[in-house]
């Protein structure tokens, strides 16, 4: 197969903000750690691990300043309050660049040292469209200070371990493959499986009726079946969509969604002709979250399709 998922994107932009005064709480000085956004509710989260060395110290701050804890097992998501202020046109706003077709945000920021940071991968054909909103929008923003929003990197893409070690992301990354065994009855909802392609989702979005996702196919396909509709970004030896797909009960990108503060650092199906595998990258402690969403899928799907655990691996 042509395709590889390390190396198949082209660009990585990284930026950053100084959320001072956004968030009721600051422990980004005692660690490195990963924030989600709940669009629909306007609030972030951040994830902290009984493994982590500043866990008792944080918990035992945060209670002290009324800060909401949910507790799942050993991990904890702290409430950071409704903190996800609206674009305005022209700025440079995380869910404005993460529109550009080709363009894949990061489903988390990273919070160290008083900073927050984003990530964006995407294909050569967008650097004018992200370069010119990049510029644009920073001008723009000067009058939150110099400082508010920097580009910390923008440049050739580079892999998620090296991404995560440049910011010492301190927990061990799993590597989790599963393979998908469609029923012969629903095969025709799916006509991107007519050539090999490597199919990135788009996490963290606030819409529950459809998702985006960014394809690298062998061969020209059309939309239909769960596919609404189908643009074509590049025409060449390596054919790039960025699809909007229906969702159904047999998405499997409500694996990833649910609940949406263990969204994986990354998730992506590879299919080579012959057998389709999904890929997570997670955290290691959010391994029974995918396990158990892995054995409610197949139970809802059960005659439609199966998921069969294949390997785990550490790669962090």
């Amino acid at each position: 197969m042509k395709l590889n998922p390390i190396s198949i994107w082209e660009r990585d932009l990284v930026i950053s903000r100084d959320p001072s005064g956004l968030y009721p709480i600051d422990f980004s000085r005692k660690g490195t750690f990963r924030l989600y956004s709940d669009y629909e509710k306007g609030i972030k989260y951040a994830k902290i691990s009984k493994h982590d060395e500043n866990y008792n110290e944080i918990k035992t701050e945060a209670k002290r300043n009324g800060i909401d804890i949910n507790e799942i097992g050993d991990v904890s998501f702290i409430n950071l309050k409704n903190t996800l202020e609206k674009p305005t046109e022209g700025e440079v706003r995380g869910r404005d660049i993460s529109l550009i077709p080709g363009v894949m945000k990061d489903p988390f920021t990273l919070w160290k040292n008083g900073r927050e940071y984003v990530r964006y991968r995407f294909i050569d054909e967008a650097i004018g469209t992200v370069s010119d909103m990049l510029i644009k929008g920073l001008n723009r923003l000067k009058a939150e200070g110099e400082n508010y929003w920097r580009i910390e990197y923008l440049g050739n893409h580079m892999d998620d371990i090296s991404y995560l070690m440049g910011y010492d992301y301190p927990r061990r990354v799993l590597h989790v493959i599963v393979k998908e065994m469609d029923s012969s009855d629903s095969i025709h909802l799916f006509p991107h499986y007519s050539f090999p392609h490597i199919m990135f989702f788009i996490l963290g979005e606030n819409n529950t009726e459809s998702e985006r996702v960014i394809r690298f196919s062998e061969g020209l396909t059309g939309h239909g079946g769960i596919i609404r509709e189908s643009k074509l970004l590049r025409d060449g030896d390596i054919k790039i969509y960025e699809d909007i797909r229906n969702i159904s009960s047999f998405s499997v990108s409500s694996l990833s969604r649910e609940p949406f503060a263990a969204f994986p650092i990354q998730f992506y199906q590879n299919y080579d002709g012959k057998e389709v595998l999904l890929n997570w990258w997670i955290d290691e402690d959010d391994l029974n979250f995918l396990l158990k969403r892995i054995k409610n899928f197949n139970e809802i799907n059960r005659n439609k399709v199966d998921l069969i655990l294949n390997k785990i691996d550490y790669i962090l």
